[in-house]
C-alpha cells in the first residue's frame, strides 16, 4: 500500500493579519492542506474559514483521476508548491484539480482572484482557474499566432507578457471594468459580459485544453471586486510572503526550437525553468517552438519571418538589459537541407534584423550533438566558432566544444532524452550553467528541483 501523506502547517496563523479576510470564500495554500500520495497530490483543502469563518466550505480541490494528479513539491528556493508538470513525446501530463460543487456563484460583476504562480513555461494557452459556467478561464495564458502569451481574465485580453517567473496575478471585475494585473503592471478592460458561474470548475485545466505548466503556491477567491488599493496592498503582502520579484531590471528571451522549449524535459526543467530557479532577479521568457526553422526572408513560418511580432513584442526599452538567447538551427540543417554555412549565413541575417529593429543583447550558442544530422551539425558549430557574426556574445557547450564535453554524445543517457537530439533534465542544467555564465549575478541555487 502506498503511503499516504498528509500536509499541514502552521504557517496560516501569522498570515491572517495582512491578506484580506472579507467576501474571501476560498484560500488554497501550498504545503497547507495537501493530501498526497506518493507525491500526487489529490485534495487540496481550503483554508479561508481561518481568515473569513464564514460557516461555508471549506471549498476542498480533488482529483480522483491518478494520472492527472499534480504533485507536491519544494523549488529550489525551499518554497512548497503544486506542481503541475510538462513534457513532450511522452503523453501531456494533463495535471488538474476540480473545484467542488460548494464553490459556485461567482459573479463576474464581483468577484477578484488572486494566484501565486510561475508564468507560462511555454508559450501555449494555459488556464490557472476556469469556474464553471464561463466561456474561458478567469485567469490564464493566452498565446494568439505568432505572439507571445499574454495575461487574460475571463473575455478581457491584455498586452501584458508575464515571463516565467513567479508572480502575483489578479484578475477583477465589476460593472465598471475589467482588471487584470501582473505583479505591479495592470491594465483596465471593459467589464465581463455578466455571468454567474455554475457549481465547480478546475485549477491547471483539465476541460480537454489550455493545461497550465507550472506551480501554484497559492490562490485566493472573493467574492467582492476589489480596489486599486486592495489590489496595492494584497499584492505586496503576497510578493513578501512568497519572495515574489514586482520589479526587474533586466529580462532575457530565449528563442529556439524544440530545444529551447525543452522537448525531452520533465517537471518544468527547460533550460530557462531552471535559470529562472537560479536567477529570480531576471525576467525570463521561454520562446522556444517546436519545428521552426532559423529561416530567411520570405520562408513562412520561420524565426526569420514571425520574429518581429514573437520575440520583438517582448523588448522594453525601459529595463537596463534585453538578452536575447539564440539556441537553434538544426530543423534548418536536417529537415530544411541546408548546409552548416547555410545554417549560420541564416544566423547572421536573422541576429541583424533583431538588432536592426531593438538593441538587443543578443547571445548565440552552438548546439549540442545529435544523431540525425552530426556533420551539418558540427559545421554550423565550426562556422560559429570560426566565422563569428553580429552577436555580442558566444556560449559554446555544443559538439566538439574545447571547454565542454557534456552534450557531445547524443548516445549518453543522462545528458540526453532516448531520441539522441534533445536533452534530459541534467543535459538541460549544461545549457543552463553557460547561460548562466552571461548574465553575471550571483548563482544563487542549482534550480533543479522535482516532487
Amino acid at each position: 500500500m502506498k503511503r499516504m501523506l498528509i500536509i499541514a502547517s502552521l504557517l496560516g496563523g501569522f498570515e491572517a493579519s495582512a491578506v484580506i479576510s472579507s467576501n474571501l470564500v476560498a484560500d488554497w495554500q501550498a504545503g497547507v492542506g495537501i493530501v498526497a500520495s506518493g507525491g500526487r497530490i489529490f485534495q487540496w483543502n481550503d483554508q479561508h474559514q481561518t481568515l473569513n469563518n464564514d460557516g461555508l466550505g471549506p471549498h476542498n480541490l480533488t482529483q480522483t483521476n491518478a494520472p492527472a494528479q499534480p504533485y507536491d513539491t519544494t523549488d529550489a528556493r525551499g518554497n512548497r508548491g503544486v506542481l503541475f508538470p510538462w513534457s513532450f513525446f511522452a503523453p501531456q501530463p494533463n495535471t488538474g484539480l476540480n473545484i467542488p460543487n460548494s464553490l459556485g456563484g461567482l459573479d463576474t460583476d464581483n468577484t477578484t482572484i488572486y494566484v501565486v504562480a510561475t508564468g507560462p513555461m511555454v508559450p501555449t494557452n494555459q488556464t490557472l482557474i476556469w469556474p464553471a459556467g464561463l466561456a474561458s478561464g478567469w485567469i490564464r495564458f493566452s498565446q494568439p499566432s505568432n505572439f507571445p502569451a499574454s495575461l487574460q481574465v475571463g473575455s478581457s485580453g491584455s498586452t501584458i507578457y508575464p515571463p516565467l517567473n513567479l508572480a502575483v496575478f489578479v484578475g477583477a471585475s465589476d460593472t465598471n471594468a475589467t482588471t487584470l494585473r501582473w505583479n505591479n503592471l495592470s491594465r483596465t478592460n471593459a467589464a465581463q459580459p455578466r455571468v454567474t458561474t455554475g457549481n465547480g470548475g478546475t485549477i491547471g485545466s483539465i476541460n480537454g485544453s489550455e493545461f497550465y505548466y507550472g506551480i501554484i503556491y497559492r490562490m485566493l477567491v472573493y467574492k467582492a471586486a476589489h480596489t486599486a488599493a486592495q489590489m496595492d496592498a494584497q499584492v505586496a503582502e503576497l510578493a513578501g510572503l512568497y519572495g515574489v520579484r514586482t520589479h526587474y531590471t533586466k529580462q532575457a528571451v530565449c528563442r529556439g526550437a524544440s530545444t529551447s522549449e525543452g522537448v525531452g524535459s520533465t517537471m518544468l526543467q527547460s533550460y530557462e525553468f531552471q535559470l529562472a530557479q537560479r536567477y529570480p532577479e531576471i525576467a525570463w521568457h521561454d520562446q522556444g517552438l517546436y519545428g521552426t526553422y532559423l529561416g530567411t526572408n520570405g520562408l513562412t513560418g520561420s524565426m526569420y519571418d514571425i520574429d518581429g511580432n514573437y520575440v520583438d513584442t517582448l523588448f522594453d526599452s525601459g529595463l537596463q538589459r534585453n538578452w536575447l538567447f539564440m539556441l537553434a538551427g538544426l530543423n534548418d540543417v536536417y529537415t530544411g537541407g541546408q548546409t552548416g554555412f547555410s545554417t549560420w549565413q541564416r544566423l547572421t541575417n536573422y541576429v541583424a534584423a533583431r538588432k536592426a529593429v531593438h538593441p538587443w543583447t543578443v547571445v548565440v550558442s552552438t548546439l549540442q550533438a545529435d544523431i540525425v544530422a552530426p556533420a551539418g551539425n558540427a559545421d554550423y558549430n565550426a562556422c560559429i566558432r570560426t566565422n563569428g557574426g553580429p552577436w555580442d556574445a558566444l556560449v559554446d557547450p555544443g559538439v566538439n566544444s574545447p571547454i565542454e564535453t557534456r552534450l557531445s554524445n547524443p548516445n549518453n543517457t543522462t545528458y540526453f532524452y532516448s531520441d539522441g537530439v534533445h536533452l534530459s533534465n541534467l543535459g538541460y542544467g549544461v545549457l543552463a550553467d553557460h547561460f548562466g555564465q552571461i548574465v553575471n549575478v550571483p548563482h544563487r541555487t542549482t534550480g533543479f528541483f522535482g516532487p
